[in-house]
């Protein structure tokens, strides 16, 4: 928690509320869901799993 903390005060990252981040997370585990089930072959591509992690990163800092 302090390092949360921290990371706002530097303004780092974004104090959001709670309900915000479940929606969020929520939306991107289901579009990642569907894309499995489309394309079960690719449930190890390393460039998808990148570019989900970087939509919720950017997503958290703006």
């Amino acid at each position: 928690m302090e390092l949360i903390a921290e990371g706002i005060e530097q303004e780092i990252i974004k104090n959001v509320s709670l309900d915000y981040m479940s929606n969020l997370l929520m939306g991107i585990l289901n579009a990642n869901t569907y894309y499995f089930i489309d394309n079960p072959s690719l449930a190890a591509d390393d460039g998808f799993v990148e570019t989900s992690f970087n939509f919720l990163w950017d997503s958290i800092k703006n």
